[in-house]
Order: C-alpha cells, then sequence, then structure tokens
C-alpha cells in the first residue's frame, strides 16, 4: 500500500461512484489519533502527579503502624504499572504519525494499540485495582485503630469509590475507546478495501 498522499491521488483518479469521502475519513482518523494521544497525556501527568504526591505524603507524615507504608507501598506500584502502560500506549500511537506509513502498517499499529489497550482495560485494570483496594484497606487501618467510626467511614467511602468506578465508569470507559477504535480501524479498512477493487 502507498502512503495516504498517493491514496489520495487513486482515488481521485476511480470513477466517480467508488470515490469515498478521502478527507473526511483523514480528518476522523486524525481526529480520533489527536484525542487518544491527549488522554494518554492526561493521564501521565494525572497519575505522575498522584504519585508523587502520595510519595510526598509517605515521606513526610510520620505514621505509626507499618500497614500504612505498605499501603503506600502498594498504590504506588499500581501507579507506576499505570504509568508504565500508558507511556507504552502513547508510544504506539505516537508512531502512528509517521507519514512514510502506509495504510497497511497504520492499521497493523491501530490494532497493536488496540490489543495493548484491551490487555490493559482487562487483565491491567484489575490488577490496578486489586492493588489499589488492597493498598487503601492497609493505609486506612491506621485511621480506623485511631477513632473506628472515621475509619469505618473512610473505609466505607473510599471501597465505594473504587467499586462505582470498576463496576460503572470502567465498562463505559472501555466501551467508548473501543469504539473509537474500531471506528479508526473500519475507516481504514474501507480505504484498503476500495483500493483493492
Amino acid at each position: 500500500m502507498d502512503s495516504f498522499n498517493e491514496i489520495k491521488d487513486r482515488w481521485q483518479n476511480q470513477p466517480e461512484a467508488q470515490i469515498p469521502d478521502v478527507a473526511a475519513i483523514e480528518k476522523a482518523v486524525n481526529k480520533n489519533r489527536r484525542q487518544m494521544i491527549a488522554k494518554n497525556v492526561i493521564s501521565l501527568v494525572t497519575l505522575g502527579g498522584t504519585l508523587v504526591f502520595i510519595g510526598y505524603i509517605g515521606i513526610v507524615v510520620d505514621f505509626k503502624f507499618l500497614t500504612t507504608r505498605l499501603g503506600i507501598v502498594l498504590i504506588m506500584i499500581s501507579i507506576m504499572a499505570a504509568l508504565v502502560v500508558n507511556s507504552q500506549l502513547l508510544m504506539l500511537i505516537l508512531k502512528g504519525k509517521d507519514t512514510a506509513l502506509d495504510n497497511q502498517e497504520y492499521l497493523q499499529q491501530l490494532i497493536r494499540y488496540q490489543n495493548k489497550q484491551r490487555f490493559f482495560q482487562t487483565k491491567g485494570m484489575l490488577v490496578y485495582y486489586a492493588l489499589m483496594t488492597i493498598g487503601f484497606v492497609f493505609y486506612l487501618y491506621e485511621f480506623y485503630a485511631r477513632n473506628a467510626m472515621f475509619g469505618l467511614a473512610a473505609y466505607a467511602l473510599t471501597l465505594s469509590w473504587i467499586a462505582f468506578a470498576w463496576f460503572y465508569i470502567h465498562p463505559k470507559a472501555v466501551q467508548k475507546q473501543e469504539k473509537k477504535i474500531n471506528d479508526m480501524i473500519e475507516q481504514i479498512k474501507s480505504v484498503s478495501a476500495q483500493l483493492d477493487k
């Protein structure tokens, strides 16, 4: 296959009835790509800031219980793992900007991105939420030991939020991301199929 510029030339030489709206497809693919890049960059900045903040709390505050420090470590490990995966996803989608790529190579990059994202959204996020939950359980134990009512309230709020995020927010975000990637893949596949005729 050829680069996008050569593809445009080939489309313009096709009979009128077979010419897809190249500009619209290219615009939609580029828009979705920019949105994916922005989402990953925002995730990296947010996770990085959170990691620094939690590390600062772990260093500055003198906790009495070992479980509190263990909780902080587990939370930080889950955040670092998410940072690594988000960085890998960002690198994959940034490679797609290379204009020397033909549409088949770009399609393969999107499929690799989708597969890595699926892995992260299923197994990776399960580990992330599990470590985060265990970390918060350990972290909040010191607060529970100091004041049982405050500790129970903190446990209830934290675990409720984690459950809400896992069972409601996470599936909706996964569904939305899958739809975006699938749309991009289908658009590029339709372009390729049209050119192969």
